[in-house]
């Protein structure tokens, strides 16, 4: 008979949907492609205006607090500091609680009153937890250190899919342009202004920049291409299931995130399951799989001028240094396999007493 999960979520994008988390609906797959019967109880979509997505979580609560809860063998509540005022006078029986972090949930920036009240709330729910899941290494000595009793697991945001994401046969001989790849939100902490202001000290190469993804500073960041007159093309929102063949476009994907409560970073596993090597922020989960001289290249967070000499040391590398800096990166995204992590989690689950 298969155990039954309810997963707890505040913030989920249905496909077809543009937004973030968008590993949850890969989590949920992951999670039913081995043996779970999982229902999910989310506020879906995103709101911007402020009285609808008022409305929407206290329409989000009162589901929670009338959700039948004790037919569930596992309850997983992610984000768990946005339904901590609910969940703490909730009763869930005899089913087991899965405290999921997704990294901005665990580490809080700012000391603001609104900063302390979350911060708190993720003290008191980490202490509910019969397991404790984080992303990354990083996150769970966070946890580690402030709570020593805890249990926690790493299980790194769902993995990677290596039937959506693979190498394409492509020629590794020197071309005349370098083609740099970023995929993320567009947002200051994700970095892409970090990345075209290296671009823009750098003289001596041809680059062409891909970017994709959305979000609130998408103007800022294109005026700031145009006005360095970088050499790019922006292509929006792309399906996950599309990706793919962007990624082998890429010569070498760039990720210059400067969130410390960076969970993971999926997108940097799925462009080494494609074969394409990363230089990243030396930050967050990113140092989890991002081995600097191994399967990419390692630059300070925020540092222009350190990621351009990254980007003019990869292109000064050998075919033969590249291929094998491909090569790693494949052998490290097998590693993060979805279901082999799924597989793995749910074995560890099944074991909680």
């Amino acid at each position: 008979m298969k155990k039954k999960l309810l997963l707890i979520s505040p913030i989920f994008v249905s496909k077809g949907q543009e937004g973030h988390a968008p590993f949850m609906q890969n989590l949920i797959e992951a999670y039913i492609n081995n043996g779970l019967d999982v229902s999910l109880l989310a506020k879906k979509g995103r709101d911007e205006k402020f009285l609808k997505k008022f409305f929407s979580y206290i329409y989000f609560y009162i589901r929670i607090l009338f959700t039948n809860t004790t037919q569930f063998d596992y309850v997983q509540i992610s984000f768990p500091t946005l339904v901590y005022p609910v969940i703490s006078f909730k009763r869930f029986g005899k089913a087991k609680i899965i405290i999921r972090f997704h990294g901005e949930d665990l580490v809080i920036p700012g000391k603001s009153f609104k900063s302390s009240i979350l911060k708190k709330f993720s003290e008191n729910i980490i202490r509910k937890g019969d397991l404790i899941v984080v992303p990354s290494k990083y996150f769970y000595n966070i946890v580690k250190n402030k709570y020593s009793k805890a249990n926690v697991y790493i299980y790194p945001s769902g993995g990677v899919n290596l039937k959506n994401f693979y190498p394409i046969r492509k020629n590794y001989k020197n071309n005349n342009i370098l083609n740099l790849g970023y995929i993320g939100r567009l947002d200051y902490q994700k970095g892409l202004q970090v990345l075209i202001k290296a671009i823009s000290y750098i003289e001596d190469i041809k680059i062409h920049l891909i970017i994709i993804g959305d979000g609130p500073q998408k103007k800022d960041f294109l005026n700031l291409a145009e006005n360095y007159k970088i050499d790019y093309v922006y292509y929006g929102t792309i399906p996950n299931n599309k990706l793919v063949n962007y990624y082998n476009e890429f010569d070498i994907f760039i990720f210059p995130t400067m969130r410390e409560a960076e969970s993971f970073g999926n997108v940097g596993i799925e462009s080494m399951a494609c074969g394409i090597p990363v230089i990243g922020s030396n930050i967050g989960g990113l140092t989890d799989y991002l081995v600097d001289g191994f399967n990419g290249l390692l630059f300070t967070p925020g540092d222009s001028r350190d990621l351009s000499d990254k980007i003019i040391k990869y292109n000064a590398l050998s075919i033969e240094q590249k291929i094998e800096l491909s090569n790693n990166a494949i052998k490290t995204a097998s590693k993060y396999e979805s279901n082999f992590l799924t597989s793995e989690f749910i074995n560890y689950l099944n074991n909680i007493k």
